[in-house]
């Protein structure tokens, strides 16, 4: 199964075979015409709804850019990133720090937050979300725990932070 990461740069690539896209749905239904293993769980190939949230996910990060009449482009920026793995990671990172910012957070902000958790507590994306919004109401929060897991993870597979994954068993 592809990863969030891995999609964005299949969707992007896939988004740059046209230089203009009239709306969402056009190239919702474009990337999911293609049947790309990427965008497959079991064979069947992703719903409409996540690929629509695959989509605002690559204008959130400024990998394509959206008009005011709603149409998609590819911009120049993105177009380097496709260039080389190593390109396409730093438009990843630069996206995740872009977006982080337009919520009032940076990077800085979540690695003091990882190194004020001690154990017992690990730096998940709650504790790191309990760290940055301690005190804050739910309502003035700018970014979900399951946003800002994802935007770590993100941030992760493009090689701006290490990520640690603990593997759990038990007894049938």
């Amino acid at each position: 199964m592809a990863t969030t990461y891995q999609r964005l740069h299949t969707g992007l690539r896939r988004a740059n075979r046209r230089n203009e896209w009239k709306s969402d749905g056009q190239l919702v239904a474009a990337i999911r015409k293609t049947g790309h293993a990427d965008f497959r769980i079991a064979g069947v190939v992703l719903s409409e709804e996540a690929v629509e949230r695959l989509v605002r996910l690559m204008v959130e990060l400024g990998l394509l850019s959206r008009s005011a009449g709603g149409q998609l482009t590819v911009p120049a920026g993105s177009k380097v990133a496709l260039q080389s793995a190593s390109r396409f990671q730093r438009k990843v990172q630069m996206g995740v720090h872009g977006h982080l910012e337009n919520r009032g957070l940076s990077i800085d902000d979540i690695l003091r937050a990882i190194g004020g958790i001690a154990f017992p507590e690990i730096p998940d994306a709650e504790a790191i979300h309990v760290a940055l919004y301690e005190g804050v109401a739910e309502s003035d929060q700018k970014v979900t725990v399951n946003g800002l897991r994802r935007l770590l993870y993100l941030y992760a597979a493009a090689g701006g932070i290490d990520r640690k994954v603990r593997v759990h068993y038990q007894g049938q």
